[in-house]
């Protein structure tokens, strides 16, 4: 099914990464350190950690939150972690010409960004003043 597609795609995505990312198979097989911020699209991680798909892959992961950006950047550049989520925007933003980053897989498709829902007496956003 294509539900079970995913779930391996996104279990093998880290064995994968790991390899790219120059960490030796042991170090792969010690414990992943994925580093993420607060977003809807990165909820496929905590999917596949809950569900046990990286378990099934022979993976340890441990997801860690890192909001700022550039702090996630700088986490990785100093060995911290060895992945990081983040938006495609962000990479030119803070890759350094000493520095080797590799985008290896999306998470999730937009198209479009935030919405808001509502009760059906907000009739615009105007109507949210004060509320």
């Amino acid at each position: 099914s294509r539900m079970s597609a995913y779930r391996n795609s996104i279990a093998t995505l880290l064995v994968g990464v790991a390899i790219l990312g120059g960490l030796s198979p042991a170090t792969a097989a010690d414990k992943l350190r994925v580093a993420y911020s607060v977003w809807i699209g990165y909820g496929p991680l905590f999917i596949a950690e809950k569900k046990g798909y990286f378990h099934e892959q022979g993976l340890d992961v441990e997801l860690i939150p890192i909001e700022d950006t550039k702090l996630r950047f700088a986490s990785l550049a100093a060995g911290q972690i060895d992945l990081m989520a983040t938006s495609v925007d962000a990479l030119p933003q803070y890759v350094k010409p000493s520095q080797s980053y590799r985008y290896v897989f999306g998470l999730d498709e937009s198209n479009g960004a935030d919405g808001i829902l509502f009760a059906k007496d907000i009739k615009e956003p105007s109507d949210l003043k004060g509320k």
